[in-house]
């Protein structure tokens, strides 16, 4: 028989999901739609089927569950078959009349802590009673009872010492403590007769302050009451938006936050953000860790002039002064974005047959 069947909303998919792991990782046998009905079965003899064969019923309380004429069916089928009802709050919405004065476990705000609720409410063991038939009446002959009079209570005291050994200095299963909170792994290792050792908080590529790593590793065999060492991932960089600042301010804010900085340089000769930075590689807020490289493009001063000489990647001094343009229409003003003096050091970024040339001035540390 199962511990609980899960009666729920589509809607509801993946937060049930995270409640089903969490119910699994620590024992608890599910019953839920998706895994536990096979191909070609009658899903309303099989969802019936299901309740019968579960100890308890879940019910998940949400917006879209209390109009769900599926979900009401399945716990009015469990009222009726006498079932231990559980309804869970998976968000604030209004409880149906008929199961409103259950008491419920909430998930909100503190979805762990609901969790652990959860987790004891469904394996609080049921109380139940057995006729227990009575076989006849005899004496034992007093030979016999000699013998439990002295012996049975020293084979009590050696059982209770094997008993106690057994208790408090056999082996123990470490559980599988990956992708769940500090906390949370803490319950679980607190069941098990276990507790946590350090906590090593470092960067990985798991979610943020979940653990990524146990030691020893999930599956392996230790003491009772031993510790286990956990790691769990720190809280990740946010990276700053650098758009529109110089490339010292960029490349300083940058770097005192660990990041790697490559910085390119770029002609848009569209736009006269001459000297600012126009892109970066990641965007603000994104994630990072320390030393994620981080590529900031530096808007160089250039544009197009009508240059006979010079060939691409060429760097040389202009022979008079020039009309910087964003485009090689020389008839309309509207194209003139700045102006090149006599002697301006320029690179040769394009070159066009008609004699117009991209250039961008160059940098006097880059001759």
């Amino acid at each position: 028989m199962h511990d609980v069947f899960i009666s729920y909303s589509r809607r509801d998919q993946e937060a049930v999901e995270k409640i089903r792991k969490a119910l699994s990782r620590r024992g608890v046998d599910v019953w839920i739609d998706q895994e536990d009905i096979g191909t070609g079965s009658r899903w309303d003899l099989q969802i019936e089927e299901g309740i019968q064969k579960s100890k308890k019923v879940l019910v998940i309380l949400s917006a879209d569950s209390i109009i769900s004429s599926n979900v009401s069916d399945e716990w009015a089928f469990a009222l009726e078959k006498g079932k231990h009802l559980i309804p869970v709050l998976l968000e604030e919405c209004d409880v149906p009349m008929r199961i409103a004065n259950l008491q419920r476990i909430e998930l909100v705000p503190d979805f762990d802590k609901g969790i652990s609720k959860l987790v004891e409410e469904v394996l609080k063991n049921s109380k139940t009673a057995a006729a227990k038939k009575q076989g006849p009446r005899f004496t034992l002959p007093p030979a016999f009872i000699n013998f439990f009079k002295y012996a049975v209570p020293l084979v009590l005291v050696v059982g209770g010492a094997i008993f106690g050994y057994n208790k408090y200095f056999s082996t123990v299963e470490v559980q599988d403590l990956i992708g769940v909170s500090e906390s949370e792994a803490a319950r679980i290792l607190k069941d098990n007769n276990l507790s946590i050792g350090r906590v090593i908080v470092d960067y990985n590529e798991a979610p943020e302050f979940t653990v990524y790593k146990s030691e020893p590793a999930a599956g392996a065999e230790v003491k009772r009451f031993s510790k286990v060492d956990i790691h769990v991932v720190k809280e990740k960089l946010r990276v700053p938006n650098v758009l529109g600042l110089s490339r010292k301010s960029a490349v300083d804010t940058l770097e005192s936050m660990g990041f790697a900085v490559t910085v390119v340089r770029s002609v848009r000769h569209g736009t006269n953000d001459f000297g600012k930075i126009i892109s970066m590689s990641l965007r603000e807020n994104d994630p990072a860790y320390p030393g994620t490289e981080i590529v900031i493009t530096l808007a160089d001063k250039g544009g197009w002039i009508f240059l006979k000489d010079g060939d691409q990647d060429e760097i040389l001094p202009i022979p008079k002064d020039f009309r910087l343009r964003n485009d090689t229409d020389s008839t309309s003003s509207d194209t003139v974005i700045g102006t090149l003096r006599k002697g301006t050091l320029v690179k040769v970024v394009k070159t066009h047959g008609t004699g117009w040339r991209l250039v961008r001035v160059v940098n006097p540390q880059e001759v």
